[in-house]
């Protein structure tokens, strides 16, 4: 090697090194950790496009999980101290304390049309309403545990009932 070549050759080497090092400052790796616990407040998993799809977060009443579909927010599932909901466009599903209720969201009012509970040990009974909001017929039991049928006019005002005595 010549003595000026040195000069050419070796600046072009350290400088290919160092690229080589230095890369995109992302770190790729397969590597996997498994962790006994994780301490968080809040937990976020967002998809490949960097949209939130699920929500850990911790609040006074406890915790709550929300599931979501990035492309249209009033789709999802949500868990927490007052129960479980899903939702959609147009219409939510409410399950909590004994209590089972599907509310029409197509209208403002924003009204239950199914409503299915428990009132005390052994009673129960189911309402199914109008798109107004307006009782139409509810199915349970009499205060003496015989069955109980209510038919309301579509004004859910006048009512006829059908019961065991």
């Amino acid at each position: 090697m010549k003595k000026f070549e040195r000069f050419i050759i070796y600046p072009m080497l350290f400088i290919a090194l160092f690229f080589s090092f230095a890369g995109d400052g992302v770190q790729q790796t397969t590597a996997q950790q498994v962790y006994d616990e994780i301490i968080a407040k809040k937990i976020t998993i967002v998809n490949d496009n960097g949209d939130e799809t699920t929500r850990l977060t911790a609040n006074k009443f406890g915790g709550q999980i929300i599931l979501e579909n990035p492309l249209d927010s009033r789709n999802q599932v949500r868990i927490n101290h007052n129960g479980i909901g899903m939702s959609n466009s147009m219409s939510t599903l409410i399950l909590n304390s004994g209590r089972l209720a599907v509310i029409n969201k197509e209208k403002e009012k924003n009204e239950q049309i199914i409503l299915l509970m428990g009132r005390k040990e052994g009673e129960s009974f189911a309402s199914f309403r109008n798109e107004n909001g307006d009782e139409l017929v509810e199915i349970g039991t009499n205060n003496n545990g015989n069955g109980l049928i209510n038919i309301y006019d579509k004004y859910g005002e006048n009512r006829r009932s059908y019961s065991y005595k």
